[in-house]
């Protein structure tokens, strides 16, 4: 047997050979899996089928030469002792087992045959055939996969050229495989974006597992889109960078959603303006500055007059509708930088920078109550309504948050609503002993309300004939704590919601005093015991029924207990 021949060392193509053109129906069924024909010198003549081709024997000036690369290096003595055993043995096809390089996921088993043609007038030479298609068929399956795939992939070498990208990358980016391949694919990119992936492709080279990157594309007509993109660094055996391998998912939709939810949570959805946490957020950035020495600032609570009238006369959308005319009449009555939002329903709120000055203040709060105040044209109707506007301001010496000063802002409001709306009240020292004292009221009566009994005050009920004490008229004695009856305790006690358990506290103290006296009465007959119910519980239908469960919890004759309005 000839000496082995090196596979690499083959000598490249020197002479031309007659095209190929065979009849014999045996020899056409073996060449329809050939992937190549050598000579009779063992060189490279014809490249055969999509086998050929996909193996990569097309693109090499010498067939053997690719073969060396395909095969893997322990395997080339058994392909070189095939090749020269099938040289000497004509009609047998030598098989030999072999590891060959499949660029999608490394090296693989395959079976390499070849047959001794080298006497058939047409071939005259030595068919190559691939007798195990498994890495071909895996690297069609993994074509397909790629070809298919909705997620976009583009292939770097390590000169930073593009060398292959797949359809949804052109779908993604609409740049064209024949413009991206090259440096052309660059051209989708956002600029602001192109160095934030550079280094994405660096953290890969260096080994480090890159996280999803959101990055801008700007697509031919002007559209801005946006992907996650990823990238892997390629590498050969000896660890050499041959480039990078990145993947682009289309998130515009998904990054359109996040922006319009973060639009929502900060803005309001009718109007356009901004919410309760957008005008926290700004109001804490200018009290920041204030304190810097940056001047002062001052919050306008804007709470609409007759808007409750407007939406029973002429319904919801009437009402929305005058909601968005309101607030383009405030948006058009303020600074660029000013802040304007709906806090909800008919309320609205104007932050204002670098007010100076309490006249400054009340000449922006004057020209916000014009403008709201002036008609409006809804759904064919002519409506007029008002506004009651509270002011509150801070310069930088002030120790108040964002909150503080909202709510501050907000009671002058409610002030100037309580003493005839459509006027501005400004929330100063005055307003802050009230609110204090109303805080101070709130607070005694939510601890008054804890005690298993009220102290009450009776006053005898007399018999005008007979001066007979027929009963007693009981109130709640606020001089046995730090109020005093002339305070505004009852506003106090409605404006906190405190009115029901209130109500319940009394009639629970009368029916208490009620059972002791059946126990032991005080005279000849036990006089009754009234108490008159705030109006909010006297309006409540859910209250009678909470009385008459207490009556008949203490099992006190109804008779004795009696209940005004």
């Amino acid at each position: 047997m000839a000496p082995v021949p090196e596979v690499a060392a083959v000598p490249a193509v020197d002479a031309q050979h007659p095209p190929l053109d065979v009849r014999d129906p045996d020899v056409l069924r073996a060449l329809a899996g050939a992937v190549a024909i050598l000579d009779v010198n063992l060189r490279p003549r014809l490249v055969l089928g999509d086998h050929g081709l996909e193996a990569g024997f097309g693109r090499a000036h010498d067939l053997t030469t690719r073969m060396a690369d395909w095969v893997h290096p322990d395997d080339h003595p058994a392909v070189g002792n095939a090749l020269v055993e099938c040289r000497e043995v004509a009609g047998v096809e030598i098989e030999v087992r072999v590891r060959v390089r499949n660029d999608l996921d490394g090296w693989h088993s395959q079976t390499l045959a070849f047959r001794n043609l080298l006497a058939h007038p047409e071939v005259q030479g030595i068919l190559v055939r691939v007798a195990d298609h498994t890495v071909f068929e895996r690297e069609a399956r993994w074509r397909t996969l790629v070809t298919e795939s909705p997620i976009g992939i583009c292939e770097v070498d390590a000169e930073d050229r593009c060398v292959f990208v797949n359809p949804a990358f052109e779908r993604i980016t609409q740049v064209r495989a024949a413009d991206a391949l090259g440096i052309g694919w660059w051209r989708a990119l956002h600029p602001g974006d192109v160095e934030k992936l550079r280094a994405q492709m660096r953290r890969a080279a260096d080994g480090v597992e890159t996280l999803p990157a959101p990055l801008r594309l700007t697509t031919p007509d002007g559209e801005l889109r946006w992907v996650s993109a990823r990238w892997v660094a390629l590498q050969r055996a000896d660890g050499g960078l041959t480039g990078y391998l990145g993947s682009f998912e289309d998130v515009t939709e998904r990054r359109r959603l996040e922006e319009r939810l973060e639009y929502d949570a900060t803005h309001d959805r009718l109007t356009g303006l901004g919410s309760r946490a957008l005008l926290v957020e700004e109001l804490n950035a200018t009290l920041a500055r204030t304190r810097r020495g940056a001047g002062g600032v001052a919050v306008f609570f804007i709470d609409l007059d007759g808007f409750k009238r407007v939406n029973d006369m002429l319904g919801h959308a009437a009402g929305d509708e005058l909601l968005v005319q309101v607030a383009q009449r405030l948006r058009g009555a303020i600074r660029d930088g000013d802040v304007c939002v709906r806090l909800g329903g008919d309320e609205f709120v104007v932050c204002c920078a670098d007010m100076d000055s309490v006249t400054q203040s009340s000449m922006v709060a004057d020209r916000l109550l014009a403008h709201v105040s002036e008609p409006y044209d809804i759904h064919g109707h002519e409506v007029e309504i008002g506004a009651s506007i509270g002011i509150a301001t801070a310069r930088g010496e002030d120790p108040l948050s964002a909150d503080q000063l909202l709510s501050n802002a907000d009671v002058a409001a409610y002030r100037a609503k309580r003493l005839g709306r459509g006027r501005v009240e400004l929330f100063g020292e005055d307003l802050r002993r009230e609110l204090a004292q109303d805080r101070r009221i709130a607070r005694t009566v939510a601890r008054l309300l804890e005690e298993p009994r009220l102290p009450m005050l009776c006053t005898p009920i007399a018999h005008l004939t007979t001066d007979a004490i027929v009963g007693f008229d009981c109130v709640v004695d606020w001089g046995s704590t730090d109020l005093h009856a002339g305070e505004a305790i009852g506003k106090v006690v409605e404006e906190a919601g405190l009115s029901r358990a209130l109500d319940a506290a009394m009639v629970r103290t009368v029916l208490a005093q009620l059972g002791e006296w059946e126990n032991a009465p005080p005279g000849p007959s036990i006089p009754g015991l009234s108490i008159v119910l705030t109006p909010t519980c006297a309006s409540s239908p859910a209250f009678p029924q909470v009385v008459r469960d207490m009556l008949v919890r203490s099992r006190v004759s109804p008779s004795l207990c009696w209940i005004g309005v």
